[in-house]
């Protein structure tokens, strides 16, 4: 038979172990989570309707990032990482619509 005070004890080690098993994700950020990732050539494609810079990888498929910098200039070779976007729309039709999340200018 359990007794109040049993219960009690029984309640407060539960209670004790049930936070002792959640797991609680990490606020730290690794040091390569906004590492750029892919490394592209950014080529323009203003002759197809709708497009201006994209940028190509190594296998030619293309992706269109909807935030890129002034920095960008056609034929740059570049490093960077990207989220594609599924709601976004455009009249280009060329390739992924993309998010840069890393961008470097890479030498020549």
């Amino acid at each position: 038979m359990i007794t109040s005070n049993m219960a009690q004890k029984l309640c407060i080690l539960l209670f004790c172990l049930s936070f002792m098993a959640c797991k609680t994700q990490s606020s730290k950020i690794a040091p390569d989570a906004n590492a750029c990732l892919y490394k592209g050539k950014v080529q323009d494609f203003t002759g197809l309707d709708g497009c201006k810079l994209l940028i190509v990888l190594e296998d030619g498929s293309r992706l269109e990032p909807i935030n890129y910098s002034e920095t960008l200039k056609d034929k740059q070779n570049i490093a960077f990482s990207y989220e594609i976007v599924e709601d976004a729309m455009s009249i280009c039709m060329a390739g992924k619509i993309v998010r840069l999340t890393c961008l470097e200018v890479m030498a020549d």
